[in-house]
């Protein structure tokens, strides 16, 4: 992605794209990433309710079948 990022930063002309790369990256790191911890998809999702879940897996279904994502891998440990 970074070849991409850099060619299109290039061709809109900013002259140095790697700095503004890295910027960028650094200033959107979520707290858990600055620190280099583990944050599992499970522990995010671990205080929806089922109701909120099923919406998310209703929004993201066409994702959910074309990656072949389990249909609910949430649903066991959210809150009812």
């Amino acid at each position: 992605m970074n070849v991409e990022t850099t060619h299109i930063l290039k061709e809109a002309g900013i002259r140095n794209p790697e700095d503004v790369i890295n910027k960028t990256k650094n200033a959107s790191l979520r707290e858990n990433e600055k620190t280099r911890k583990s944050a599992s998809y499970q522990s995010y999702y671990r205080h929806m309710d089922k109701q909120d879940i099923e919406t998310l897996r209703k929004m993201y279904s066409f994702e959910i079948y074309v990656l072949q994502y389990p249909h609910s891998p949430f649903v066991d440990f959210s809150r009812s």
